[in-house]
């Protein structure tokens, strides 16, 4: 008499990874900032794990264990299905970030990977820098490009009170690739709530128009284990 005994194998697969990174503070950014799911988000339809780490989010997907869809989703994306996260700051920690003076009481940052901001491999889901323009109005910590070069606002400026980035009791150069005032949106512009504590805002889609780059699975519909960062300047 023998019996068989059957063998269920269950994988899964990075769907992606949301890592948000402070220049100079990275060792600090694991418990002074926190991404959390938004209530829309919902992980039981596709079994979905998630596991964070040092202001990382990593989102894991059960995936077909075996044969010629292996790595596929168990459960396939809709169409247009978003993931949705929100980011909240210690207030005692914003201030050694360049957001310190952005305005988050009817503001918050919005991030997504609609857009295509590749610097240095990094796939940012925060917009290019905005360029220079002396008729704006710039708080401490704005950010943006002239000519080839970056430079963060270190004192208020605009039209009525212009300065040139040569003057460096005004700015300072830095490197590119952080988020900005150009990913402001105010609070009432969403189409979902938000916690007031929040301060960036990520969505992230799944469909056919995002840029090939930034897609979370490849042609064949298998997960390309994507990484998106977010960057603040310290």
């Amino acid at each position: 008499m023998s019996s068989t005994t059957d063998v269920f194998k269950i994988a899964y697969k990075v769907l992606f990874t949301l890592q948000v990174e402070v220049a100079g503070y990275n060792d600090l950014a694991s418990s002074n900032i926190t991404i959390i799911p938004d209530p829309t988000t919902l992980y039981g339809k596709y079994k979905i794990l998630s596991k964070k780490q040092k202001g990382t989010m990593v989102i894991l997907i059960e995936t077909v264990p075996e044969g010629v869809d292996r790595g596929k989703p168990e459960i396939q994306l809709q169409n247009n299905q978003l993931f949705r996260f929100q980011v909240k700051i210690a207030s005692s920690f914003l201030v050694e970030t360049h957001l310190a003076s952005y305005d988050f009481t009817d503001s918050v940052l919005y991030t997504s990977n609609t857009g295509n901001n590749i610097v240095n491999t990094n796939l940012l889901l925060s917009l290019p820098l905005p360029l220079y323009n002396a008729a704006n109005t710039y708080e401490k910590g704005y950010l943006i490009q002239f000519g080839s070069k970056y430079y963060k606002a270190i004192q208020p400026s605009d039209a009525g009170n212009q300065h040139a980035v040569t003057e460096t009791d005004f700015w300072k150069e830095i490197d590119t690739g952080f988020i900005s005032q150009a990913d402001l949106r105010t609070r009432a512009s969403l189409t979902q709530p938000t916690d007031l504590d929040t301060m960036i805002v990520v969505e992230l889609l799944h469909s056919a128009a995002i840029p090939a780059d930034y897609k979370l699975l490849d042609g064949s519909l298998k997960c390309r284990e994507v990484i998106y960062k977010i960057k603040l300047h310290s």
